[in-house]
């Protein structure tokens, strides 16, 4: 059975090339077809006239906003925008990504000049307002959104695309649709049951600057050279180890590797070779960490082809971690 509908991605280019790449498969995923400016890019007015033919001949559309306005077409307005007044004036549904944190994208991905930050903030107002948004931090936080948003608005808001299939394929895609929609509707409440609960400030919690006593285990040779084992502590902040072990966990990361990382951090403050934290301080960190919602802990498969606990840093964490560990201008 093929029903499929077309679907028009619309953003700013040279900025959003993988995030376009991984939207554009979200919406192959989703049995639908991707349309946009990788075909026709908005480089000149005359190209607006064809572009406008692709949105007429779309079902849905699609809007992913990042840290640029755009480039402009003779009457000052970017492309990015003309698509999306277009898409209103035909009455496309309208699904809008913008990203969550654009002030933390590189400067190459940014607008620089006031004027282009002005139009931005205007336009993103205007897509946001009366539509429900899905932020993202990520191509691939992007592209699930994307996957989702479609399978429900298709769903509940269906539009012509085209259909070739029996009535017995019809009911089962239907089917198994409504399960998709059901599940994401599951996970969109887990999702603000999770976020209600995280966002609860923890002024309780050591966190920060405060400070931390960890044991580890060390190595070290005896008179006959041979490797011996023995224990100590150190004590640090929690900003500490985040600033030192925090680059490794912009993805996911074996625990056993992590328990290793500190300890080695610990012991160059003792100067010792640390192996590993004892058991009770690999506890203390996880829980901290897993409490202050700085880090996520899954369940993953090694490359042993056994399993594994696996840690990574959430977007609260890499935003802290981004906070602490980047080099400044100097001050002169």
């Amino acid at each position: 059975m093929e029903h499929r509908f077309q679907v028009f991605v619309s953003s700013t280019y040279s900025d959003l090339i993988e995030e376009r790449l991984k939207v554009a498969q979200a919406v192959i995923d989703s049995d639908c077809f991707p349309a946009g400016m990788e075909s026709f890019p908005a480089s000149g007015d005359e190209q607006f006239e064809y572009i406008r033919k692709v949105i007429d001949q779309s079902d849905y559309y699609v809007l992913v906003v990042g840290g640029r306005y755009g480039s402009r077409g003779k009457n000052g307005i970017s492309f990015t925008e003309m698509e999306f007044n277009y898409a209103c004036e035909v009455g496309l549904p309208i699904l809008v990504f913008p990203h969550k944190e654009p002030e933390l994208l590189p400067a190459d991905k940014r607008d620089q000049d006031q004027e282009s930050l002005d139009l931005l903030e205007k336009f993103k107002a205007r897509a946001l307002e009366g539509r429900l948004a899905k932020f993202w931090t990520d191509g691939d936080a992007l592209a699930n959104q994307v996957m989702r948003s479609l399978l429900k608005t298709t769903k509940e808001n269906p539009r012509t695309g085209w259909l070739r299939a029996s009535g017995a394929q019809i009911e089962a895609i239907e089917r198994a649709s409504d399960a998709a929609v059901k599940r994401a509707d599951e996970l969109d409440r887990e999702v603000a049951r999770l976020t209600a609960v995280l966002s609860k400030p923890r002024d309780d919690l050591s966190s920060g600057d405060d400070k931390v006593n960890l044991e580890f285990r060390y190595s070290w040779n005896d008179h006959n050279f041979r490797t011996k084992y023995s224990e100590a502590s150190a004590t640090v902040t929690w900003n500490e180890i985040l600033r030192a072990v925090g680059p490794d966990l912009l993805d996911w990361k074996n625990e056993a590797s992590v328990s290793a990382d500190i300890a080695e951090f610990l012991g160059s403050k003792a100067s010792h070779k640390g192996t590993g934290l004892i058991k009770d301080a690999l506890r203390t960190v996880r829980i901290q960490l897993l409490a202050l919602s700085i880090v996520e802990i899954q369940r993953l498969k090694t490359t042993q082809d056994s399993v594994a606990d696996f840690w990574r840093l959430t977007e609260k964490g890499r935003h802290q971690m981004f906070q602490l560990r980047p080099i400044r201008k100097s001050s002169n």
